[in-house]
């Protein structure tokens, strides 16, 4: 069913639900009940979590549904993502409906709405570089109590909400549908054990929450048959790519990309991107074993507040590194630099021989190599990216891509990229050539969304603001 043709009421809805969900009503009820008792501490959890760096405290009140923006006139779309790597799908399906709305002359303000500091910080450093300002509110999403939830949505009165991947909400999602708000999932994916949760101890409630979707738009093809499986209204569930690897390249930082070239001083440039804690020790170690004075490693966490940890960490190997954040700037005897700063990205893949991604070396799912890729550089990473699977075969089949998930593997692995400057070259051209294949893929989901406009949803009122 094309997404233009949708035209439900909450009528008909209503009626599906009550026939075909009882107990999803029953789940919903209870998680209802527990989430009511519960928000009676979780203003002391929120206040424990800014103490310990965790939230923002002046922007507490958002995490309790209070604005601290006024609402903007005209339409909003609301694109919720939970953290950094949803924000990076959501920022690049923002840019592709503000695109599309420019064209068709179109009045409307992207709500983003996400759940930690770093993605915040992420956000307001992408709307920057795509040129979005004044286009684009950020947010942090309210916790999933109804009084505040109601509250969010008193003040917004979006025009439609899009999950971006899958952070899904109960009384988030079955409130805003109860308002006639049209929702969609996009770059949507669920893993086997999600969906055998759902199919299992969680079926009650997936009854509750997934026949709020009036669309869901997956990475790919494995990802919509797994939907498929799950109480989903028919027809409702199409492939519409994945946003994460449809990304542009990212922003020029000048002043990292010197400092890494001087730096350096003739030294090959090996980056460690979106680490965590097992996987630089795993890094450090590898490029230890690697001849002496031939290398400049460059460590940027996917955590940046680790940077001082990571320093301890070679310092205790008998190395030393400086740290960005205390303006310390790689040297040319220094076999270390870390980059804990978030935004810093584009400079350090430009300035950058050989690209080591975090996130597939420990059993987390991998990261978006496609941010690399888009700026023609090739990917060494550990074999546990099943969260990115889609964006990894796609750099497979072009050659974008080499796998290491032991020291001694890493560390063969870039002696044979440095020994071998036609392959690394191999390397490089296959990940780029793997990115442009994926040139329009955010517009084309940017069109599916938009079909959701207050004309093809009668049930939605004209806001004004509150």
């Amino acid at each position: 069913m094309p997404i233009s043709g949708i035209r439900l009421t909450m009528a008909k809805t209503n009626t599906e639900y009550a026939g075909r969900n009882a107990n999803g009503k029953a789940m919903v009820t209870f998680y209802r009940l527990i989430t009511a008792v519960l928000s009676l501490f979780l203003p002391l959890y929120l206040q424990l979590r800014a103490r310990r760096g965790k939230e923002e405290p002046s922007r507490l009140g958002e995490r309790m549904g209070k604005a601290s923006l006024p609402r903007p006139g005209g339409e909003v779309f609301w694109l919720h993502a939970a953290s950094v790597g949803e924000c990076i799908s959501a920022m690049v399906l923002a840019r592709a409906i503000i695109s599309t709305m420019d064209e068709e002359n179109r009045d409307a303000t992207i709500l983003m709405t996400s759940g930690t500091i770093t993605s915040a910080q992420t956000i307001a450093i992408r709307c920057q570089e795509f040129g979005l300002e004044g286009r684009l509110i950020h947010q942090y999403v309210p916790l999933d109590n109804l009084t505040w939830v109601k509250r969010f949505l008193d003040h917004w009165q979006p025009a439609l909400m899009v999950v971006v991947e899958g952070d899904l909400w109960p009384n988030m999602l079955i409130e805003t549908h109860a308002r006639g708000v049209p929702i969609a999932m996009a770059s949507a994916q669920i893993s086997p054990s999600s969906l055998r949760f759902w199919q299992g101890l969680g079926l009650g409630l997936a009854r509750g929450v997934f026949s709020m979707f009036d669309r869901i738009l997956t990475v790919d093809a494995m990802h919509a048959e797994r939907f498929r499986q799950l109480p989903v209204r028919d027809g409702v569930v199409d492939v519409g790519g994945s946003m994460k690897i449809a990304a542009p390249p990212l922003a020029e930082r000048p002043e990292i990309e010197g400092a890494i070239s001087e730096g350096a001083s003739g030294r090959m440039v090996v980056a460690l991107l979106s680490s965590h804690d097992a996987e630089e020790s795993l890094f450090i170690d590898a490029m230890l074993r690697l001849e002496e004075g031939r290398f400049l490693a460059v460590i940027a966490p996917r955590h940046p507040d680790r940077g001082q940890a990571i320093q301890r960490m070679i310092e205790a190997k008998g190395k030393s590194a400086g740290l960005y954040s205390r303006g310390e700037w790689p040297q040319q005897r220094q076999p270390f630099w870390i980059v804990d700063r978030i935004g810093e990205m584009g400079g350090i893949i430009r300035a950058t021989d050989m690209i080591v991604l975090g996130g597939g070396f420990a059993p987390m799912g991998g990261h978006n190599p496609m941010e690399a890729a888009a700026l023609g550089k090739g990917i060494i990473s550990g074999s546990n990216v099943f969260k990115n699977q889609v964006a990894f075969d796609l750099l497979e089949q072009h050659g974008g891509v080499v796998y290491a998930d032991t020291v001694a593997e890493l560390a063969d692995q870039i002696t044979t990229l440095a020994a071998s400057p036609s392959q690394s070259d191999q390397l490089d051209n296959g990940a780029f050539n793997a990115s442009r294949a994926l040139a329009n893929q955010a517009v084309s989901t940017a069109q599916q969304i938009l079909a959701f406009d207050r004309g093809k949803n009668p049930n939605k009122k004209q806001g004004k603001g509150s």
